[in-house]
C-alpha cells in the first residue's frame, strides 16, 4: 500500500501526494496525473505495474480533486493545475517522468509548453485536447458569462460514465466512488477551452519526450485531435499507438494489459 504525504502549491492549497515503493532496487520515479473529476485512488494498478518494474510511483490527487484541498472541479487559472505538478516534482526532487490520462494530459501539454522543469519524459492517455463529441452550446454562452461573474458556477457533466470504460465493473465502481464528481465549473470550462488553443497554437514548443497512447473507440478525448497536435509539436523523440476499440480509461479496458506493457517498454527505454 502507498504511503500518504499532504503538500502544498504555489498558492498554499493542500495536495494529497501517495507513493509507492518498489520491492527491488529503485530505478527511477514516475509521477501519475489523472483526469477530470476522479482521483489517484483508482491508479493503484498501474502504480503496482510500474513498481513490479523497479519505478517509484508517487501519485498526485490535483487541486479540487480526490483528498486534496480545493472546491470540487475548481480552478480561477489553468496555471493553478502547472503549480500542483511542479508541488509535486519539487517533493520528489529528482528528474521524473511523469504520466497523465485526459486532463491530466491537458495539464502536462500546458506545462511542457510553458514550465517543463526537471521532467524527463512523458507518457499520455486520451488527453483532453479536444473532446469527441460537440459540447453545448448553451453551456459554452452560459460559460463564457458565469465564468466572470460565478466562476465556481457549476453545471451537469457531460461525459456519460457508460463512456470512460468496457468493463462494466469499472463503471459501476466508477459510479459508486464517493470521490469521483458529475459537475463542471463555469470557469474550468473556459479555463479548458483556452488551454487548448494555446497548446495547439504553440505546439512546437512542446519538446519533451513524448509517448501519446490514444484510441479510436474514445467517446471521450477526440483522438484525432491529438494525433494532428502530435504531428507538430517540436519534440524529436516522440511515438505514439494508436488502438482501435478501446475506450477512454485504456489502463482500465480489458485490453489494459498492453496499454500497460506499451507504457512500461516505452519507460524502460527512456530511463538511462
Amino acid at each position: 500500500m502507498p504511503t500518504s504525504t499532504t503538500i502544498q502549491s504555489a498558492d498554499g492549497t493542500s495536495l494529497h501526494l501517495l507513493q509507492w515503493d518498489p520491492v527491488a532496487l529503485p530505478i527511477g520515479d514516475v509521477l501519475l496525473v489523472h483526469g477530470f473529476a476522479e482521483h489517484m485512488g483508482r491508479y493503484q494498478h498501474v502504480a503496482e505495474e510500474l513498481t513490479g518494474k523497479g519505478w517509484t510511483v508517487h501519485g498526485l490527487d490535483l487541486r479540487g480533486h480526490g483528498k486534496s484541498g480545493g472546491e470540487r472541479g475548481h480552478i480561477l487559472k489553468w496555471a493553478d493545475y502547472i503549480d500542483d505538478v511542479h508541488a509535486a516534482l519539487n517533493e520528489v526532487g529528482r528528474p521524473c517522468f511523469v504520466v497523465a490520462h485526459s486532463m491530466g494530459g491537458l495539464v502536462l501539454v500546458a506545462t511542457g509548453v510553458q514550465r517543463p522543469g526537471n521532467i524527463r519524459g512523458v507518457v499520455m492517455t486520451n488527453p483532453l485536447l479536444g473532446t469527441a463529441f460537440a459540447p453545448a452550446r448553451v453551456k459554452i454562452w452560459g460559460g463564457k458569462l458565469l465564468s466572470k461573474l460565478k466562476p465556481n458556477f457549476s453545471m451537469p457533466g457531460e461525459v456519460d460514465p457508460d463512456h470512460v470504460c468496457r468493463d462494466p465493473k469499472v463503471v459501476a465502481a466508477y459510479k459508486a466512488d464517493p470521490l469521483v464528481f458529475d459537475l463542471l465549473r463555469a470557469r474550468w470550462g473556459m479555463e479548458v477551452l483556452a488551454t487548448q488553443k494555446m497548446v495547439d497554437a504553440r505546439a512546437s514548443d512542446f519538446k519533451l519526450p513524448l509517448m501519446m497512447l490514444v484510441s479510436t473507440g474514445d467517446r471521450v478525448c477526440s483522438a484525432e485531435i491529438s494525433q494532428k497536435w502530435f504531428d507538430r509539436i517540436g519534440s524529436t523523440d516522440k511515438d505514439i499507438r494508436v488502438y482501435g476499440k478501446l475506450y477512454h480509461e485504456l489502463f482500465n479496458e480489458p485490453e489494459k494489459q498492453n496499454v500497460l506493457d506499451d507504457m512500461c517498454d516505452w519507460l524502460e527505454a527512456h530511463r538511462a
